[in-house]
């Protein structure tokens, strides 16, 4: 509530200027609390407070709602009544009173407050004796503490600024990590790094030092990080040997205008939503000095893309890791695949041939792994040679048995790397059958609705009733039909992949996973859920259990509806 306090506060004294800080707040609060299955009327109040979209939409999706009558009593009880004593403080004071004039005015000297009478007749009567200003309160007496005697108790009752002002060499060691973690959670940085430095890294705080390395570097403070790496025994003692995040900090290389440059860019995309915009980022790192960096930004950008882009981008990916000289296969390959193969499910002209390069880059990859598996293997025994030879001296035989493994590890990799080679043509003549085959599709689809008067989307909407409500949903057993597994031998794996992954957020009460649910016209106890754009999820939900009723095509909708009881 404290969050909708300041929301209000910023709406009466700021015209309804928020900071951004607040509404990012705002939002993590309502996401957190979605997560924790708190959705309380609070958060809805907020919600109505900061009059944000983003923030709204996130209430939406996770089915925050709160009559209006209770939205009253928290207004008035949290908001109106806990900002009685904060306005206090932040009310604005009021106006100054005029200063008197001077008691060594001449009584017949103009008036200074400008009526135009002589001092003497106009406020020389007003002046009061100057009197001395009031001596300022005494500050109360510092609390006397005594390191020696402290408990763990004793530092829990204690203010952070009294924790900072402690002398660590006095304090029990035992109660060492004790103090720097209240510091550090008290965002006394400074005094957290002194105790360091003073007692020295022994035993107790060891294993501290690292949270001081990540407390220092959420605050972006590389001179706390410097003098952290300079006390005697610290875990590093080179700035190489950090984690990546505090290495930039203390490199001030997140300072530098290449990385303002970089954020404009990013900024600019995020606001246009632009698929080009998104690419430019990627392709100017890829090929250049930032391969690394390249890959992973095109991995978080990949699943944005359509087909084509998407296997050149992972194209360029894959040769950014040659460059590197990294493994050649990239751990985005698998979900792209799956994302390729959950849209081959139609049935039209060209789909043949789609099937045939699918097929021949599956025997391809099949190969590049085994390859790989052999490369291992033959790694391992070298690995194994080595060490034996080193315990003891190696003969001849040892000697003509490595260079023969390392000819043929050699060989190997020379075949992997011609392997990958025709994978990445077959890749490319796989997307272009991919883009052929949608364009086929959408003409088989428009030919189709020439035919039938009517498109498939217009037939599937007869077949559906109004929305699942949005709401809350409790956690349920999933439970699948005896021949579940037998009626999806015939999809793709990665469409019963999503089908399942969505099961189980059904079963787990997500409400994000209801949206777009609809109830069936002609049995409004069973729901439908799409499962990408050619299939369909029909269910239905008891108290405690979710029935799984079929996963099938969307075109099969008709029949199988019919069917049901």
């Amino acid at each position: 509530m404290l969050l909708a306090v300041a929301a209000q506060w910023c709406r009466t004294h700021r015209q309804g200027v928020f900071p951004p800080s607040l509404i990012a707040c705002a939002r993590t609060s309502v996401r957190a609390a979605a997560d924790w299955g708190r959705r309380g009327p609070q958060h809805v109040l907020l919600g109505e407070v900061l009059a944000d979209n983003g923030l709204n939409a996130i209430l939406k999706t996770h089915g925050f709602t709160a009559p209006q009558g209770a939205l009253r009593r928290l207004r008035t009880l949290y908001i109106e009544n806990a900002m009685l004593p904060i306005m206090r403080f932040l009310h604005p004071r009021p106006p100054p009173v005029p200063s008197r004039p001077s008691p060594d005015i001449a009584r017949n000297s103009p008036c200074p407050c400008g009526s135009g009478k002589k001092f003497k007749k106009c406020c020389m009567g007003l002046v009061p004796a100057v009197a001395p200003p009031p001596p300022p309160p005494a500050e109360p007496p510092a609390r006397v503490i005594r390191e020696e005697t402290l408990t763990i108790a004793a530092l829990r009752r204690m203010q952070s600024h009294e924790l900072a002002r402690l002398d660590a060499r006095r304090v029990p060691a035992k109660l060492h990590p004790v103090l720097v973690n209240f510091l550090f959670i008290g965002n006394e940085l400074e005094a957290g790094v002194r105790v360091f430095e003073t007692v020295g890294i022994h035993e107790a705080i060891r294993e501290h030092w690292d949270d001081a390395i990540g407390y220092a570097t959420s605050a972006g403070r590389a001179d706390l990080i410097r003098r952290l790496l300079q006390i005697p025994g610290a875990p590093a003692d080179r700035e190489e040997e950090l984690p990546g995040d505090a290495q930039l900090i203390v490199s001030g290389l997140i300072d530098m205008p290449v990385f303002g440059i970089l954020e404009n860019v990013a900024r600019k995309t995020l606001v246009t939503d632009d698929i080009d915009d998104l690419i430019a980022i990627p392709e100017a790192l890829l090929p250049h000095r930032s391969p690394a960096l390249g890959i992973l930004v095109a991995r978080g950008i990949l699943p944005l893309t359509d087909g084509l882009t998407r296997s050149l981008l992972l194209q360029s990916i894959l040769e950014a890791r040659d460059t590197l000289m990294l493994p050649p296969d990239d751990p985005a390959e698998d979900w792209i695949d799956a994302l390729d193969a959950a849209g081959d499910d139609v049935d039209v002209d060209g789909g043949e041939e789609l099937a045939e390069v699918r097929a021949r880059w599956e025997e391809e990859r099949a190969k590049v792994q085994n390859l790989q598996g052999m490369v291992r293997a033959l790694e391992t025994q070298l690995r194994e040679t080595d060490a034996g030879s080193a315990k003891a001296p190696a003969g001849p035989g040892d000697a003509a048995l490595r260079t023969e493994m390392n000819i043929k590890l050699r060989q190997l990799h020379a075949e992997i790397k011609e392997r990958n080679a025709e994978r990445r043509d077959l890749r490319a003549k796989l997307a272009r059958a991919q883009s052929e085959n949608e364009a086929l599709r959408s003409r088989a689809a428009g030919s189709a609705a020439d035919a039938d008067h009517e498109a498939p989307d217009s037939i599937e909407e007869s077949l559906l009733a109004e929305d699942v409500a949005a709401g809350p949903q409790p956690v349920r057993v999933p439970v699948f039909p005896k021949d579940f597994a037998a009626s999806v031998a015939s999809l793709p794996k990665a469409v019963v992949g999503a089908a399942l992954r969505l099961v189980g957020r059904l079963a787990a009460g997500d409400v994000a996973a209801f949206h777009g649910a609809r109830h069936l016209e002609r049995n409004r106890i069973v729901m439908r859920q799409r499962v990408g754009l050619q299939h369909r999820l029909l269910f239905r939900t008891t108290a405690d259990s979710l029935l799984v009723i079929a996963l099938i095509r969307r075109q099969d909708m008709d029949r199988t509806i019919k069917n049901l009881p």
